[in-house]
């Protein structure tokens, strides 16, 4: 049990915030989630003038929110971090540890609203609706997961490990080209770890600690929102021939991504054991990482080119996860063709006459597989989209965000 020092005053809020044994979690004016491990900080306090809130990291670097709104909240003292929750908040919502609003896009995209569909949000936990009945892990299987050398006994029918060399960012960061499919039909997972490459390079590597050559330890959320560690070696899933089925860089080099996605068979081992690697969608794998559940789709043909250009390329400019596809196959599309039941990464387009760039996760050609997506009339309103919120990695959002250039391999 860590003791934290802080004081806590009357003020504005239009955020709601909870501090765990595990973590701090705050959402912002635009209702993004934020969260910090308890272990970096040191003390926390309010002040009421502007108001703002102020975190005093254990290295002695701040991190200060402002806010603005007319709701009033009165929080109560409390002195350390217990097993549950560090302070309730007094009135209509006392004793809930968790509370956020479901909307997380920017105001800038108010009108996104009227075209939301299927949403994960979940009023109950901040992992959203896909987490609110998984198997509880016991002791005996939460040593299992911070067991390296310790792994599934079949992975999407594959069953044979063996050992390969790890290079955890041949391109000196986590890039979308680390992320390349090959015989497990996880396209959901490696287009979202994809945007996530895209979007918070540092958050990958943060996530992420390496011990020798062999051991990886990889941080993580269990269904319920706590933070646990998923270990995993260099053994990598491979087919009776020895060939590795698992996603890799170019050139099959072993990357950052192979590493993630080994981590996910694992935590779905334990936490869902009837659920595969390709059993869910891209807003089924994020909160493992990110703590945060909610997103929502937008069907194809509701929106038009305009508008699906401006809600793709302004929730990119602000660090949200764009994902999703195409209803209708064959069509072409630069270099290469559309492609159905199958995630994509929307990406920033090079090309100043295209509304946005989409990746495949196949990773073909010396293009990376980024296609360049134009208004035309055709494959637009083919589309569908994923918008996930980034949780605990919009810490780490690179600004500004610029379109994707491949690498050269």
């Amino acid at each position: 049990m860590k003791t934290l020092r802080y004081s806590i005053l009357a003020m504005a809020l239009t955020a709601v915030l909870t501090l765990s044994a595990q973590s701090l979690v705050l959402t912002d004016t635009n209702g993004r989630l934020l969260r910090y491990d308890v272990d970096q900080l040191d003390s926390i306090s309010f002040t009421s003038d502007n108001p703002a809130l102020t975190l005093w990291r254990t290295d002695g670097t701040t991190d200060t929110w402002f806010f603005a709104d007319a709701t009033l909240k009165q929080m109560q003292d409390a002195t350390e971090v217990g097993d549950e929750e560090l302070y309730k908040f007094r009135g209509d919502k006392a004793q809930s540890a968790l509370y956020y609003s479901s909307n997380f896009v920017n105001r800038e995209l108010i009108d996104i609203q009227k075209y939301m569909s299927s949403s994960s949000y979940s009023s109950s936990s901040h992992m959203g609706k896909h987490f609110t009945n998984c198997h509880k892990a016991t002791a005996e299987e939460l040593e299992w997961l911070a067991d390296p050398n310790k792994l599934p006994a079949e992975v999407e029918g594959f069953k044979k490990w063996s050992a390969k060399r790890v290079v955890l960012y041949p391109f000196g960061k986590p890039m979308p080209a680390d992320c390349n499919q090959h015989s497990i039909g996880d396209c959901n997972t490696i287009s979202t770890l994809a945007d996530m490459a895209y979007l918070y390079p540092r958050f990958i590597q943060s996530i992420i600690r390496q011990e020798g050559t062999m051991k990886f330890y990889v941080k993580m959320f269990d269904p319920d929102g706590n933070r646990i560690e998923v270990a995993v070696n260099n053994k990598i899933l491979c087919d009776s021939n020895g060939n590795v089925v698992q996603v890799t860089g170019k050139k099959s080099v072993i990357t950052w991504c192979t590493i993630l996605e080994k981590a996910i068979a694992k935590w779905l081992y334990v936490y869902k054991p009837d659920t595969g690697l390709g059993g869910f969608g891209a807003e089924g794998m994020t909160p493992m990482f990110t703590g945060d559940g909610r997103s929502f789709a937008i069907s194809p043909g509701t929106v038009s080119a305009t508008n699906l250009a401006r809600f793709v390329n302004t929730c990119l400019r602000h660090g949200l996860i764009v994902n999703g596809g195409f209803n209708k196959g064959n069509l072409p599309l630069g270099n290469h063709e559309t492609i159905t039941a199958h995630g994509h990464s929307f990406l920033l387009a090079n090309d100043d006459d295209a509304l946005f760039a989409i990746r495949n996760p196949w990773g073909q050609g010396s293009d990376d597989h980024v296609m360049q997506c134009m208004d035309d009339g055709v494959v637009p309103p083919t589309i569908d989209l994923r918008i996930i919120s980034p949780g605990i990695a919009a810490l780490y959002f690179d600004t500004p965000l610029e379109p994707y250039t491949p690498p050269k391999w």
